[in-house]
């Protein structure tokens, strides 16, 4: 009766707008087929001189768009007016992650930021501006019970069914729609001729490119597969050759990636987010060999256990948390909060050294006949190796480079083989030696640097995959949780520059004819010339 009501209220106001009133075909609809695509979006911000996260977040507003029927190009004119591609010259600035000015319920004045609405993420920012465009236009499905629209009021709804029409309603100013009209004609000038269709991929400016950031989707778990993985198997990318995973700090990357990873794990590894080297070691631990699937290992860095933390071991339904690293790199509060949580056990794993907690690792699959041997300092040889580690169940041993713990030593002269990762700076030619000489079959894979290390391990370990995992090679923030899911791909780690992509690691992956290749962490730590260069392998 409501939706009859507000469709005959709207019939009224489109006959008594007067002589001259443009007709509704000559007006541009907020509900339809989205009529420009993400590349020429970014196309368009670019030439703008947008916010580097606002041309990054091009396919947020695209795929939220066309979820509620909402046509993209709108949501992305209308944002880019609002807060001046990003620059936010207004109250408002990037902490509200309000992408269109939406009020609070109470509303207030336009220039207390405190009337303004704050989200808790860009996504829910943009649904929200996307909910309030399809309720002005009159879409069947709402108005909505469960929307973060703070201003979803049932008066709106139908009220402007074109992008003309939301002037002297979204905003006061008369010329409010049309404004955006003439920047969404500008859009589609960018890559076409000018007429609302939609256009034919762009290629991406070489000068300024910048990478088309991908919201991760939660896949079924599924048994490990050593061997190639495919686009759409077990459903790493699905319909997509590049996929990157990132978060707005490392806390949230590790949560993405986890939701990536798995709808639900049995166990969860819990380490530092500052302290590399625990969550690297700990990637044995990841794997379960029984039911074939993985555990993520999440990040904390506060003495309270942070809320996205929790949330995520909420979500997967987590019984037990592994708790990698002493005291000073998780406090005991923050066990305590965990323990709080209704049925999850916590285990706390921790040596008085990073040597002896990688050795309490390995000790938890008893003796082993093959073990990995890494600098304890240099983290970047540990990342190259922590993927193969989970899927093989080898457990990664550490060094100072020059010498062994009594401990580290007696496992590894009880073993019949040891992988050294990195050249002899990194684990000295004696202790190679001295392995030798107790009859221990040592193989050392090892490049010229930590890039070109990577890549040898991919090539020994890794010969006949076609699926890469990407991070940055000195910033290993985003990267320290990537195992688990580069191990359930048999996907390798390799390492670049933020700037650009590494030489030795892009003449390696273009020679692998690659089929997926998934960057960990936002352009801070993958940039945009050094994505478009991984992405420049599927043209």
């Amino acid at each position: 009766m409501f939706r009859k009501i507000s469709a005959l209220l709207a019939l009224i106001f489109v006959l008594t707008t007067g002589a001259g009133a443009v007709e509704p075909e000559d007006k541009n609809p907020i509900l339809g087929p989205p009529t420009t695509t993400v590349s020429q979006m970014q196309s368009w911000a670019r030439s703008k001189g947008a916010d580097a996260e606002f041309i990054e977040l091009a396919e947020v507003f695209y795929n939220v768009s066309v979820k509620w029927g909402v046509d993209p190009a709108v949501t992305y004119t209308q944002s880019a007016k609002e807060t001046n591609f990003f620059k936010f010259t207004g109250v408002l600035n990037k902490t509200f992650k309000n992408p269109c000015g939406l009020k609070t319920t109470q509303g207030g004045g336009n220039y207390d930021p405190a009337a303004h609405k704050t989200f808790s993420s860009w996504e829910e920012g943009i649904t929200a501006q996307v909910h309030h465009l399809a309720l002005y236009a009159g879409h069947e499905d709402f108005p909505k019970a469960d929307t973060p629209d703070p201003r979803h009021f049932a008066s709106i709804y139908g009220v402007a069914p074109n992008v003309e029409d939301l002037g002297g309603r979204w905003a006061p100013s008369s010329s409010y729609g049309t404004d955006i009209v003439r920047m969404m004609k500008e859009l589609w000038a960018t890559n076409a001729d000018g007429k609302p269709v939609i256009p034919a991929p762009v290629t991406p400016d070489p000068v300024k490119p910048d990478p088309t950031p991908v919201k991760p989707t939660p896949v079924e778990p599924a048994p490990i597969d050593k061997g190639l993985v495919p686009i759409g198997a077990n459903g790493i990318l699905p319909d997509r050759s590049m996929l990157r995973i990132y978060g707005g700090n490392r806390i949230e990357t590790a949560v993405k990636v986890s939701q990536t990873l798995t709808v639900g794990a049995d166990q969860v590894i819990l380490a530092n987010g500052e302290t590399y080297v625990d969550a690297l070691v700990a990637s044995l631990l990841t794997y379960d060999p029984e039911n074939g699937t993985y555990a993520p290992i999440l990040l904390n860095t506060g003495k309270r256990l942070d809320p996205m933390v929790r949330a995520e071991i909420l979500r997967l339904g987590a019984g037990s948390v592994l708790a990698v690293g002493g005291a000073t790199h998780i406090p005991d509060q923050v066990l305590a909060d965990l323990r709080s949580i209704s049925g999850v056990e916590v285990t706390r794993i921790a040596g008085q050294s990073r040597y002896a907690t990688a050795n309490l690792i390995a000790e938890r699959l008893g003796a082993s006949k093959e073990y990995i041997l890494v600098n304890g300092i240099n983290n970047a040889d540990a990342l190259a190796i922590a993927p193969y580690s989970a899927t093989k169940n080898l457990p990664i041993l550490l060094t100072d480079g020059k010498t062994l713990d009594s401990a580290t030593k007696a496992k590894l002269e009880g073993s019949q083989k040891v992988i050294i990762i990195g050249g002899t700076g990194s684990v000295s030619a004696n202790i190679e030696s001295d392995l030798k000489s107790k009859g221990i079959t040592v193989h050392r894979i090892a490049g010229s640097n930590r890039f070109a290390t990577a890549v040898e391990v991919a090539k020994k370990l890794y010969p006949n995959t076609r699926v890469f995992t990407v991070s940055n090679g000195k910033s290993l923030a985003d990267a320290l949780v990537g195992a688990p899911l580069a191990a359930k791909y048999a996907a390798p780690i390799l390492l670049s520059d933020a700037a650009a992509l590494t030489k030795v690691t892009g003449d390696y992956i273009s020679s692998k004819n690659p089929l997926n290749i998934v960057v960990l962490g936002g352009s801070g730590s993958i940039g945009a010339s050094a994505f478009l260069q991984l992405e420049s392998n599927f043209d």
